[in-house]
């Protein structure tokens, strides 16, 4: 009897493994992927000239020629920010004569670039050789003119015939979310890149 409650305990035991090694478990298992994207900053200069008959078309890609002291020629020149993101925006202005070294009257004069006149507007602040936009730019917009014409001074004597003038802008923007400008102040606005970044 002893051995046939040992033989039943032990097929008892046989039946109870071999049933929980059969027995099915659901199981799942799950992936989330959260995708964040950065917003950009990205500006573009925008130059432009009035015709004479007042119709605003971009400005010419070629050079213009025969200017004469105390002439003024139409140069619009605006900021639009083409990211996606409102943004602070500040410029920089290059003004460059290069003297025409078949000049004789050139020889031995150095040129000086404030003899160009810039036909500033008051929606910038100066500081520290930069032009700032006193008001944030949204996405799509425009700023208003840095500048609306470039004059050559009157005071351009013999040396400058043939010159050649530049202007070279030099425009950068920084985001506004969480960069206010401090005490109001546009020019106190962090995070601007250094210059040729």
């Amino acid at each position: 009897m002893k051995r046939k409650i040992l033989f039943l305990s032990l097929l008892a035991i046989c039946i109870a493994i071999a049933a929980a090694g059969t027995l099915a478990y659901f199981t799942a298992e799950g992936r989330a992927q959260n995708v964040i994207t950065t917003g950009s900053i990205s500006i573009t200069v925008v130059e432009q000239q009035r015709t004479d008959d007042g119709t605003l078309v971009d400005y010419p890609s070629d050079p213009i020629n025969n200017v004469m002291p105390g002439m003024e020629i139409s140069k619009i020149v605006t900021i639009k920010n083409t990211g996606n993101n409102e943004a602070w925006i500040r410029v920089s202005v290059e003004k460059l004569i290069e003297l025409n070294k078949e000049n004789p009257a050139a020889n031995g004069v150095t040129a000086d670039p404030a003899l160009i006149e810039l036909k500033l507007s008051d929606s910038w602040v100066e500081k520290d050789g930069y032009y700032y936009y006193k008001n944030p730019v949204k996405a799509g917009e425009s700023t208003a003119p840095l500048f609306s014409s470039v004059k050559f001074a009157e005071s351009m004597g013999n040396a400058y015939q043939g010159c050649t003038a530049y202007i070279n802008i030099y425009a950068q923007a920084v985001q506004t979310a969480n960069n206010p400008a401090a005490d109001g102040d546009v020019t106190n606005v962090a995070g601007w890149p250094e210059k040729g970044e």
